[in-house]
This record gives C-alpha cells, sequence and structure tokens, in this order.
C-alpha cells in the first residue's frame, strides 16, 4: 500500500508547517549578529530596531522545514484519506438538504393556497 500512497497524488496533501506555524519565517531568541538576548519584557518589536540596535530583520529568518512558504507536503495514510472523503461526502449533502431549504418552503407556501389559486391568481 506505501507504493500506492507515494505514486498517487489524491493522497498528498499541504499542512501549515509546525515550526513556523505557517508565517514563513522563524524568529531568533537572539541577535544574530551580536547575540544579545531578546526578551519578552523589552517592548523592542515595536520599533525598527532590536534593543542591541541591529536592524530588525535581522532578527526573522527563512524556515527550513518549509523553505520560507509556511506549508510542508504531506502524504496521507489510506485511512486519513478515506476519512477526509467521508467528510467531503458528509458536507456536500448538507449543503445539498441545506440549499433545498427555500424550495421545500416555497412549495409549502405555494400548495397551502386554496385550490383554484395554485396555478394562477384571479386577475388572469
Amino acid at each position: 500500500m506505501a507504493e500506492k500512497t507515494v505514486a498517487d497524488p489524491r493522497y498528498k496533501v499541504q499542512r501549515t508547517c509546525a515550526a513556523c506555524q505557517g508565517e514563513g519565517a522563524v524568529w531568533a531568541s537572539s541577535c544574530p549578529e551580536c547575540g544579545a538576548a531578546l526578551t519578552a519584557e523589552s517592548d523592542w518589536w515595536r520599533n525598527d530596531l532590536l534593543p542591541c540596535g541591529h536592524e530588525m530583520i535581522a532578527a526573522a529568518s527563512a524556515c527550513e522545514a518549509c523553505a520560507g512558504t509556511g506549508s510542508v507536503e504531506y502524504i496521507l495514510t489510506e485511512d486519513e484519506y478515506q476519512e477526509l472523503r467521508r467528510k467531503k461526502i458528509k458536507r456536500g449533502v448538507f449543503l445539498l438538504i441545506l440549499g433545498l431549504i427555500p424550495l421545500i418552503v416555497l412549495l409549502i407556501a405555494i400548495f397551502s393556497q386554496k385550490p383554484d389559486l395554485i396555478f394562477g391568481s384571479w386577475w388572469y
């Protein structure tokens, strides 16, 4: 079953990168240029400069796990794929029923009229 999973594109999905939470960049805990620690107490993130005086751009680096894209390719197992398929079918049936509700209400309103007004009104 593993050969089918790798070759079949249905089993490949994009998931949010766990290392950067989808941002594509990882914030350093210290300044990459001088090594000064970046603490949560200081409000360095409000300024353009870090507490040590270097630019704030130096504190972020591209995530190596996702190469800065924010998502990684994940290959589903057969069970995960079947579960996603079932959810998709359930969602489709729910939306179909939800879309039919206005039609059903309209038909009930039409058929609850007097029998002589079902196919027209008194003026024609």
